[in-house]
């Protein structure tokens, strides 16, 4: 896994200790809101990365920066749209993710739910997200992550 993305998961696993461990309720809610727009944030960074580095020295210096680019505003991956994504690249990576999805439901049920935590949140919507199922959901989503770095190769 990339250096930017094992970063990015100490950082959010820094966070969720925080989160796990805070007394004040009101402190505790804002961190697991944080939390989930972060997770959120980590597939992004990781799709990026990924694809980014994936592509240099396989493609010439043009089309990497073209899909740099295309990539560099992509939000809101819940389960559909990444699987739309990797189809886009290799439909034997969209099989494995899919295959993986349906051997671990839990995990897309956690990566779908914090999408759409995130947007409520960003958008200023209630969010009843609570620290038990964030932290159930981040665990899940840096799961589903680690597999991805196996597949996109």
């Amino acid at each position: 896994m990339d250096i930017k993305t094992q970063q990015y998961i100490r950082d959010l696993d820094s966070l969720k200790t925080k989160a796990e461990s805070e007394d004040d309720e009101e402190v505790k809610s804002y961190l697991v809101k944080l939390l989930c727009v972060r997770t959120a944030g980590l597939l992004e960074v990781f799709l990026k990365t990924r694809i980014s580095e994936y592509s240099k020295g396989k493609v010439p210096t043009e089309i990497n920066r073209f899909l740099t680019s295309k990539f560099k505003d992509i939000t809101n991956l819940k389960s559909s749209k990444f699987e739309d994504v990797l189809t886009s690249f290799s439909v034997d990576w969209a099989d494995k993710f899919r295959d993986y999805l349906d051997d671990h439901e839990q995990e897309k049920i956690s990566l779908d739910s914090v999408i759409a935590q995130r947007h409520n949140i960003a958008h200023g919507q209630p969010s009843n997200i609570g620290s038990t199922s964030m932290v159930q959901y981040y665990n899940d989503v840096k799961s589903i992550v680690v597999y991805l770095d196996t597949i996109i190769r």
